[in-house]
């Protein structure tokens, strides 16, 4: 659930609440920027799930990220969120490899569900199609999404539900290849892992 306003996001709070969608809703997101209210707005809620955006404006790099993180998990457990998901924050291609460097930290440190919107990347690319042509933005937005997955994201923002036909593929070769690294280290993959499903 999201929206571009804090008012947007609390209203629509409180109508998950009364409609019973409460359990079957992620908030997103919890930033720094975030004012008090959001945070009294979730205490209130019955919305246990929150994606925390690790946007710092003063360090956009690995370490400012990890600063970020650290600040706003006790204030979330504070306000009643139970689970957590971390998006590292991705605005440009550069900002692609701070993100993905922060997914591996936290997943060494803190061992949150992490992820990004890898797609961002893709977005804001101005050259794109000028430089590279329009037959590029495929190939691009897939690599996008491939770079996080392959560095152990537990899950991926992709843009529109269009993209969704060749993102989901990519990212299922990938994990189906770890698969195999993990079958070979004495691991087995449960049934309904790409694995099995994609040959």
């Amino acid at each position: 659930m999201d929206g571009i306003t804090p008012d947007v996001r609390i209203n629509a709070l409180k109508y998950v609440d009364e409609s019973g969608l409460s359990d079957r809703i992620i908030y997103n997101s919890i930033s720094p920027l975030s004012q008090p209210k959001e945070f009294e707005a979730l205490k209130e809620s019955k919305v246990k799930s929150v994606i925390l955006l690790a946007y710092y404006t003063r360090d956009f790099t690995s370490k400012g990220r990890m600063k970020v993180i650290h600040e706003l998990i006790p204030k979330l457990i504070e306000n009643g969120i139970e689970k957590i998901l971390v998006d590292t924050c991705v605005l440009d291609i550069p900002s692609l490899g701070s993100a993905c460097n922060t997914i591996f930290e936290i997943k060494n440190e803190l061992g949150y569900p992490s992820g990004c919107g890898a797609h961002n990347a893709i977005g804001t690319w101005k050259g794109l199609k000028t430089k590279m042509g329009v037959q590029a933005k495929i190939p691009a937005m897939t690599t996008s999404a491939v770079f996080p997955a392959s560095i152990g994201a537990d899950w991926i923002l992709y843009g529109p539900i269009e993209t969704a036909d060749y993102i989901f593929p990519t990212v299922a070769l990938v994990d189906a290849a770890y698969a195999q690294m993990a079958k070979e280290e004495g691991h087995k993959p449960s049934p309904n892992h790409p694995y099995f499903k994609i040959a």
